[in-house]
């Protein structure tokens, strides 16, 4: 049980200068840090250490408030009080509603370790592949006057002090200010041209979906792609940097916390999945580099998590498919050595050796014990005659409700369904 002592103790925000450009108060000792994620059907999760606990899954959301969830506080015996945050009300006015706060002990995530802060205790029941997401990455991580870059080829989020930071090579996106009016966000926020019209639209890598606030839909004359959808399109949304994305998909949104002329709507995780993104909040700037790919990145990837789990030099598990007796697919995987219980991904290539985009990536929950194991689907039919590669892995095999790892089960993409006995 890991109890602490700093129930009550307020730790108020460290403001630094233009002039300071040493790492963040709150970080442990270095100019930059990295920790390993994990790709949560767009949202990213990132293991996290709380004391000697852990690890618990943690989504990483750069904007956000950072939170602990309601069970790990009970679990780690922290203690909770009262809070106060502002809000939007029914008639979209500043209200203040309660919250309740903690303080959270050294908090460890990949080499860097954060100082007891305070994080808001969440109750919502979320969860990836049956793992418990225990709270939410932040503020607390992604300071201010730290300068982060997201990479979803090497599956990493790096930090870097100022001193240490070197700018892309592409042109720069200006950030603006955080609203003042929007206390009870803090937020990144971009203006950028949605059919001639200007938007202002935040950052928001914690969502899987781009949105459009409703006023943002209607001045920017916005059509649905079907009637009575929410569903929409911008042909052209010109960023400040004169970059131009063409046919956009959006959602029309609307967030009670968000008044009108404030921002316009979120750009999102469909996104930004497409680029290595930078932000330097400290400069008001944003950088767009294309990935590299995940076939030049693999090696890098599949080493993040350590050697236990290093699919890269050494095969980790190897898989075929054939056909069964009636036809039916059937998908083999075999263990190649000693690996604790893990996730992988397979990803499907063609006779050429060439990664087809339109097959969903394969991911397969490997329980400790398992050594070989096999599944049947018949959507595993457009995979016959392609060759499955190993792509990533993670130490987050899917669990049952009782916390225990699932032996053996398979995903297409964000789908799940348990395995099938598997006769040829």
């Amino acid at each position: 049980m890991l109890v602490t002592k700093y129930a009550g103790v307020l730790l108020m925000s460290v403001f630094v200068t233009a002039c300071a450009l040493g790492k963040p108060p709150s970080f442990s000792k270095g100019s930059s840090w990295t920790f390993p994620v994990v790709d949560g059907g767009g949202m990213l999760l990132a293991p996290v250490y709380i004391g000697s606990e852990g690890p618990f899954l943690f989504a990483v959301a750069p904007g956000a408030l950072p939170m602990i969830s309601w069970d790990l506080v009970r679990e780690l015996g922290l203690v909770t009080w009262r809070g106060n945050r502002a809000a939007v009300g029914p008639d979209d006015t500043l209200v203040d509603w309660q919250w309740r706060e903690s303080i959270v002990p050294e908090l460890r995530v990949g080499d860097l370790t954060l100082r007891p802060h305070q994080m808001s205790v969440m109750r919502q029941d979320w969860t990836y592949n049956g793992v418990p997401i225990q709270g939410v990455v932040g503020s607390n991580v992604f300071d201010d006057t730290a300068v982060w870059t997201i990479d979803r080829d090497r599956m990493v989020v790096t930090l870097r002090d100022q001193a240490s930071f070197t700018p892309p090579a592409t042109p720069p996106i200006q950030t603006m200010s955080p609203d003042r009016r929007l206390p009870n966000l803090h937020q990144v926020a971009i203006r950028a041209d949605a059919d001639g019209e200007e938007v202002h639209l935040e950052i928001d890598l914690a969502r899987r979906e781009t949105h459009f606030f409703p006023w943002a839909v209607e001045s920017a004359g916005l059509k649905p792609q079907a009637p009575g959808r929410d569903r929409y399109v911008v042909s052209t949304l010109t960023l400040n940097n004169g970059a131009e994305v063409r046919a956009l998909p959006v959602r029309r949104f609307r967030d009670r916390r968000v008044p009108p002329n404030t921002l316009d709507g979120r750009l999102s995780a469909d996104f930004f999945e497409a680029y290595r993104v930078t932000v330097n909040l400290h400069t008001n700037q944003l950088w767009l580099e294309d990935r590299q790919g995940y076939d030049v990145t693999a090696a890098a990837r599949l080493s993040r998590w350590g050697p236990s789990y290093d699919c890269r030099s050494v095969r980790c598990a190897s898989a075929s498919l054939v056909r069964s007796s009636e036809g039916v697919p059937v998908l083999d995987v075999t263990r190649l050595r000693s690996t604790p219980a893990m996730e992988l991904v397979f990803a499907a290539y063609d006779n050429n050796g060439e990664k087809n985009p339109a097959l969903e990536p394969i991911s397969v929950s490997l329980a400790s014990g398992d050594s070989s194991v096999a599944f049947r689907s018949d959507r595993l039919h457009a995979y016959l005659g392609h060759e499955l590669r190993v792509v990533d892995v993670t130490p987050f095999p899917a669990q049952e409700k009782s916390g225990l790892p699932v032996s053996a089960k398979l995903r297409f993409g964000n789908q799940a369904l348990r395995a099938a006995p598997a006769q040829r």
